[in-house]
């Protein structure tokens, strides 16, 4: 039993039993415009992303194979941009909670304007400048207290363990032990 390429629906085998579409007009439509493509070289067959079909992209001019797979794409896009903006927000966390939590030391002259100044302003793990005002949200040059070693393993939160750095470094770099180089 043969189903038609484009539509699904049952269809007879031809004379020489290599037909694989039906008599629909709009079937012959794309298949002939596939064929054309073809013919010229520019081939438009593309897999979706999404649930992996193979379409005829000459008449969608995007990744996916329907405006089911587009939503889905459009929904996971928007949960790893939601992922991210949760990690920001849990990086906001008062470091005095954080070394509650962990049952580290304390020191409470540490602020970012006393990194700024003992840091000059630079990122020390890549040397670019911070902003001299933090932005809200996510911004690669905002600057953030980073911890030699990490709260969460053991570190303090004193000035022999915290260094100036960019949120890119920061998070990028997360609970591994690194001193920056500047």
């Amino acid at each position: 039993m043969n189903s038609c390429k484009y539509c699904g629906d049952y269809i007879e085998k031809g004379r020489n039993g290599k037909r694989k579409i039906c008599d629909k007009k709009e079937c012959k439509s794309i298949s002939n415009n596939i064929s054309i493509l073809k013919c010229s070289g520019k081939s438009r067959i593309r897999k979706c992303i999404e649930c992996g079909i193979e379409f005829d992209a000459a008449f969608r001019m995007r990744n996916t194979c329907s405006d089911d797979c587009l939503e889905v794409k459009k929904k996971n896009k928007q949960k790893q941009k939601d992922k991210i903006k949760n990690k920001i927000k849990g990086n906001k966390k008062d470091h005095r909670q954080r070394a509650a939590f962990y049952q580290v030391e304390y020191d409470s002259k540490i602020s970012i304007n006393f990194l700024r100044k003992k840091y000059k302003g630079k990122c020390s793990i890549c040397g670019t400048c911070t902003l001299e005002e933090n932005k809200s949200g996510y911004d690669e040059r905002n600057a953030t207290i980073g911890h030699i070693k990490a709260l969460s393993r053991g570190g303090n939160h004193t000035k022999d363990n915290v260094q100036l750095e960019c949120q890119k470094c920061n998070l990028k770099k997360g609970t591994t032990t690194l001193k920056g180089t500047q």
